[in-house]
């Protein structure tokens, strides 16, 4: 496809997320050389069922032969797999969530960081190969993880606890027989 482009071309291309992260010796080969050629603008990985031939979460390669100054060296990272919504067997964006990505593709082309938890980065490719080539966006894009209630760790305290019990009795038992069979 890269061939096929113009000098001024631009292309998006739509491949599995397998390969973002591969560590197969071709396709760490094409990712380096995609980078090292300074033609990815931008990974964005989509939510799980957005098309009909594949319920998998795919990734939307967006590749140009010449990025504009304050884009050079940088690559677009979005993650954008907790979007949408399944209606009619199919996974859908919202306007608003079409709206986000939009933008935080515009910021990137305006040299504008967007950087975003849990949503998009703007990722030098030192970075990206320092990181083996890896073109996961979950390698680069900070996650704001929701630490538990203290209603929620007692109540996880005491389940472990019981079971901790549990198997401490079931162990007694065991070793019980073990001792009568001597």
């Amino acid at each position: 496809m890269l061939y096929h482009l113009n000098e001024d071309g631009k292309m998006g291309a739509i491949f599995s997320n397998g390969i973002l992260n591969s560590r197969r010796t071709e396709d760490r080969r094409i990712r380096a050389g995609i980078l090292q050629d300074d033609i990815l603008e931008a990974i964005i990985t989509l939510p799980a069922g957005m098309f009909y031939a594949t319920k998998v979460s795919v990734s939307v390669w967006i590749l140009k032969r010449h990025k504009e100054d304050i884009c050079r060296n940088k690559i677009l990272f979005v993650d954008a797999r907790s979007f949408g919504k399944s209606e009619g067997g199919i996974t859908v964006l919202s306007e608003e969530e079409l709206r986000e990505l939009t933008q935080a593709y515009e910021q990137y082309q305006k040299g504008i960081d967007g950087e975003q938890k849990n949503f998009c980065r703007q990722v030098s490719a030192a970075e990206v190969e320092a990181e083996d080539y890896s073109l996961a966006p979950d390698r680069y894009i900070l996650r704001q993880q929701k630490l538990p209630e203290s209603e929620e760790l007692k109540e996880q305290e005491l389940r472990l606890e019981r079971k901790l019990e549990e198997l401490l009795a079931q162990n007694h038992d065991v070793l019980r027989q073990i001792l009568k069979g001597l």
